[in-house]
């Protein structure tokens, strides 16, 4: 097999294009950017704004030829902006960010994105410290999905699913709640593959369901040594290195629940709007991550905004206390590039509001 990806010309035996919509071309970007600042007051109550936006789109043509499938050409495409808004006040600062990626039938809202980073800026002029120690999670919808992606979706990349390397593996039970379901599907991705770098037909791979493991993400390699059939999930960034699994949306599955009510039976704890970082060990099954945006969670209630903090959480205390999804998937509230052997991956993540039962603040 070969990728090809320098303008070959060759008889394509498949297709699969997945327009964007109709956002304005790079060179556009500008003034895209240009509109949504333009709608931040520069004098809002009397504070100091500082506004970031920043917009992307991403177009890849990938021809890859294989012995099986004759020619595959694929387009990928997709579109995203992220808008910071900070507030200075009486020296005190707050920050507020939000993200729109393009997917079909999302409209681009640009009075509501401004209105939402300016307003949880302004909210978080009053943050204060994060309390230390062992509490109960809430996270937000979206939130969740990081952490599948990090504590979950790496471990089932199946070439670092071998028991030497993944307390996940070791430990084998998946998670206690019967209501967890985590699954990685390539075509619900922010920059979607219908045909992995392989040739190989994308499909839907469930990671945990009914609590427990279910299945993994192969390329070729792994899937015969595995004795399992391709998941479509090969990727590479470039024709001069390796395929190797990767993860393209991952995302836990909505439950039943009611967001409030998880809030409210929570008691006291912290609620997660965003996580900006995170940094995983697999042999350990020790995980940390930045979180860029919380709030306390009192009597059942939300309470006043947190500063920035660093979250610790351990694989056993996962399995044992994440649970209780609720109803409100959301995709792409967080976004991130996944790094794999040097191999940087636009990934997507999400979630329903979701419970973990205890996390550590450092």
């Amino acid at each position: 097999m070969r990728s090809l990806i320098r303008g070959e010309r060759l008889p394509v035996a498949y297709a699969s294009v997945c327009p964007v919509g109709d956002l304005p071309e790079p060179e556009a970007a500008g003034g895209l950017v240009h509109s949504f600042l333009s709608r931040v007051p520069l004098g809002h109550d009397g504070a100091r704004v500082r506004v970031r936006g920043r917009y992307v789109q991403y177009s890849q043509v990938v021809r890859v030829a294989t012995p099986s499938a004759g020619q595959v050409v694929e387009l990928r495409q997709g579109q995203r902006l992220r808008l910071e808004v900070d507030l200075h006040r009486n020296g005190r600062e707050g920050t507020g960010t939000v993200d729109w990626v393009w997917r079909p039938g999302r409209v681009l809202d640009p009075a509501g994105l401004v209105a939402g980073a300016l307003g949880r800026a302004e909210a978080r002029l009053d943050a204060r410290p994060a309390p230390r120690g062992r509490h109960p999670v809430v996270m937000g919808p979206g939130v969740g999905g990081i952490l599948a992606h990090e504590m979950f979706g790496h471990a089932l990349e199946a070439r670092g699913a071998s028991g030497e390397l993944s307390a996940l593996i070791r430990m084998g039970d998946g998670t206690r709640s019967r209501e967890i379901r985590i699954i990685d599907d390539p075509r619900r991705g922010r920059i979607p593959w219908r045909r992995d770098d392989e040739g190989e037909r994308s499909r839907a791979v469930a990671l945990v369901a009914d609590g427990r493991l279910a299945g993994a993400l192969h390329n070729r390699t792994t899937a015969r040594a595995a004795g399992e059939t391709r998941t479509g999930h090969a990727r590479r960034s470039s024709y001069l290195v390796s395929a190797l699994p990767r993860m393209g949306c991952t995302f836990i599955a909505a439950g039943d629940h009611g967001p409030e009510s998880l809030i409210g039976e929570t008691g006291d704890g912290l609620y997660i709007r965003r996580m900006a970082a995170a940094s995983v060990d697999l042999s350990s099954g020790e995980a940390m991550f930045r979180v860029s945006d919380a709030d306390r969670i009192e009597g059942g209630r939300i309470a006043e905004p947190l500063e920035p903090f660093v979250l610790f959480i351990t694989l056993a205390e996962t399995l044992a206390t994440l649970g209780q999804p609720a109803n409100d998937l959301q995709f792409d509230t967080c976004l991130g590039t996944c790094l794999k052997d040097h191999q940087p991956l636009a990934v997507s993540v999400g979630a329903p509001t979701v419970r973990l039962g205890v996390a550590t603040v450092l």
